[in-house]
């Protein structure tokens, strides 16, 4: 109970972390092992809803192997299909000398389609009954072109003064022709991360909820190695039977990657599927 207590209140303290915005997530997988030794297949379904859980931000379907190369190092690879929801966007227009503002362009929300690709190492060890697990994750993801609707406004600013000449503000009078409504494509074009993520948990005895902390730190392989995203994950599984499982977790992203521009707050549920066709192989 106290470990549980440990996890709740970490958990509080990502709460209390200040965040851009707060999502909910969902994912449903299944694990099988394929008939040999260490040999394991899985697929998983997955949701995600941003801005304060008003917005679909994507849903995603993934397939994968895992294969079991010793009792402490396993390796994987995985390939993702995500449709991903992108906001309007503003983008503030100046003239040539680069200070001068007379207007913007809005950009229409729009869907788009991205292909991503991991490649795993995967190591652990068992202390008493705590479990200690380190992953090392090469990943590629691809962004599909789009195209989309983008209105331009354009301005001439005209300055105001006061009947006795102190200057008061400016007005911005639309010029003529504006708005225009045009087509604009969002070219293709491609991310790559290593992404190590350290995780605990805890074997409770004679209690089916296992609690678990992990930190992810994603790392821009096209930037210097620089650290685009820390994620902080806290939750809970719940083993209702051997081959069933329900997790609950609470994240607390920091910094910005391929997935989202802004520090984040999401809470996650997932049932996962383990061996339902036939018994794994020992």
């Amino acid at each position: 109970m106290k470990k549980i207590c440990l996890v709740v209140a970490l958990s509080l303290v990502m709460l209390g972390a200040k965040a851009d915005d707060f999502g909910g997530w969902a994912n449903v997988g299944l694990e099988q092992n394929l008939g040999v030794k260490g040999l394991d297949a899985n697929l998983d379904f997955g949701f995600r809803s941003a801005n304060n859980m008003r917005n679909v931000d994507r849903w995603s379907v993934s397939a994968g192997l895992e294969y079991s190369l010793c009792r402490y190092l396993k390796v994987a690879s995985s390939y993702t299909y995500m449709y991903g929801y992108s906001g309007s966007e503003r983008k503030e227009n100046y003239k040539s000398d680069g200070v001068t503002w007379e207007g913007y362009n809005l950009t229409h929300a729009f869907w788009r389609s991205r292909n991503r690709f991991n490649f795993d190492l995967k190591t652990g060890i068992d202390l008493g009954r705590f479990s200690l697990s380190l992953r090392e994750r090469y990943q590629l993801t691809g962004y599909n072109s789009a195209t989309v609707t983008k209105d331009k406004y354009r301005f001439k600013r005209l300055e105001q003064y006061d009947p006795q000449g102190n200057f008061t503000g400016y007005l911005d009078v639309p010029q003529s022709g504006y708005p225009q409504t045009v087509r604009d494509v969002k070219e293709s074009k491609s991310k790559e991360y290593l992404r190590s993520k350290f995780a605990v948990s805890y074997n409770i005895r004679h209690c089916p909820l296992e609690p678990s902390l992990s930190i992810e730190f994603e790392n821009n392989l096209r930037d210097g190695f620089n650290t685009d995203e820390v994620r902080y994950v806290g939750g809970l599984d719940w083993k209702i039977t051997k081959k069933i499982r329900l997790g609950a977790y609470y994240h607390y992203n920091k910094g910005h990657d391929d997935d989202a521009d802004e520090d984040l707050h999401a809470v996650e549920v997932t049932l996962k599927l383990k061996n339902i066709f036939w018994k794994a192989k020992k």
